[in-house]
């Protein structure tokens, strides 16, 4: 319907890696194409479960920031902006758009994405997973076999890029099993391994305070950074993890351990500080030098922290295509995507009543009597 030009105005339905088959039917259509980027900066991050305690060897890497490094000089962005998002995104980190007064500066949106197999097998090397299997997949440490991790993801252009990133993570020897809404392959579910790795893109991150469920501080129980922790903060500690200091069950790769009084999984007790940030930037006003600085603060954590790899930004996927009639008008060109961009008192039909109620045709417009 939208390529025989049946839709006045809406964006949530289109995907950028069909953008070929839209440009196809632009004038046949008689509709137009703008781009609405969301100005969070992360189109594409891929989680990894700080909290994630099914398996501990698996917790265990996931938790060590030196894995998480070598996850992200792993990746490929460059192939993932050409492969999946045409070109149009930005490799970097989670950092909002340049414009925006929150912008912590190129050095943290920059800070360790470029690709570089050599310090990821390094890295890697380094923390001792130098075995491998015929396959070339490194070896668990504690001689269960192959260290495979579950990655979550939803069918839509998140299967592209975990296609890619389990394609790259490959190549250093890492092993990534796709669960596509929860059907994950049969050996894992009769093995109880559960979510360690997910991919989301969601809208309202341009400020860290814009929602509560923000994907930059872990403070609800959705959070996909640490969601015991985010429960314990969204039930008030009724629920969760609770900070209790060091615990020899939750560790790094090299031993180390939480500080007193941190929650047990929080290595650096840089999540922690998240929330403790994000709730200090709550005092001031919304752009006032303190709480841009806080904001600041909070996008350089995460982007040196590595508790998800980001990958593309900025690119106007999902919700960011937009298409509308050549008929309404008023339309912005371009727009950020987390409002949607509509504000129906501003548009209009040209010379018409609507495409609903005149599907087909632009009728004389009859101004109402008053």
């Amino acid at each position: 319907r939208g390529m025989a030009g049946e839709n006045d105005a809406i964006s949530i339905i289109y995907v950028l890696n069909e953008l070929p088959l839209y440009r196809t039917n632009e004038q046949k259509g008689d509709f137009r194409i703008n781009f609405w980027p969301e100005a969070g900066g992360s189109d594409a991050p891929l989680f990894l479960n700080q909290t994630f305690s099914t398996d501990a060897e698996l917790g265990m890497w996931l938790r060590t920031k030196d894995f998480r490094r070598a996850i992200s000089f792993a990746l490929d962005r460059l192939e993932i902006n050409e492969g999946v998002f045409l070109g149009r995104g930005t490799p970097q980190n989670q950092v909002v758009d340049p414009a925006s007064p929150f912008y912590p500066g190129i050095e943290s949106a920059q800070f360790e994405v470029n690709h570089d197999m050599a310090m990821a097998n390094q890295l890697l090397d380094s923390l001792g997973l130098t075995a491998k299997d015929s396959a070339g997949y490194r070896l668990r440490t504690d001689g269960k076999g192959r260290l495979s991790f579950v990655l979550n993801i939803r069918e839509d252009e998140s299967v592209d890029v975990s296609e890619y990133i389990q394609d790259q993570l490959k190549d250093v020897g890492i092993e990534i099993i796709l669960d596509v809404d929860g059907k994950a392959n049969s050996n894992f579910i009769q093995n109880n391994v559960p979510m360690t790795m997910n991919i989301d893109a969601s809208a309202h991150q341009s400020n860290p305070w814009h929602v509560n469920w923000t994907r930059l501080v872990p403070l609800t129980a959705g959070s996909l950074l640490a969601p015991s922790i985010g429960n314990y903060f969204e039930t008030q500690g009724a629920s969760g993890m609770a900070p209790g200091g060091p615990d020899p069950a939750w560790t790094d790769a090299m031993g180390r351990m939480t500080g007193p009084g941190g929650f047990p999984a929080d290595i650096s007790g840089n999540l922690n500080e998240l929330a403790e940030l994000w709730n200090e930037g709550k005092l001031y006003g919304k752009f006032s030098p303190q709480r841009l600085e806080i904001a600041k603060s909070i996008f350089r954590i995460n982007a040196e922290e590595k508790y998800k790899v980001d990958t593309i930004g900025l690119s106007a996927t999902r919700r960011g295509v937009h298409i509308s009639r050549n008929n309404v008008g008023n339309i912005p060109m371009t727009a950020n995507r987390e409002k949607f961009g509509y504000h129906h008192e501003l548009y209009y039909f040209t010379d018409g009543t609507g495409n609903c109620a005149c599907p087909g045709g632009q009728p004389t417009f009859v101004r109402p009597e008053k």
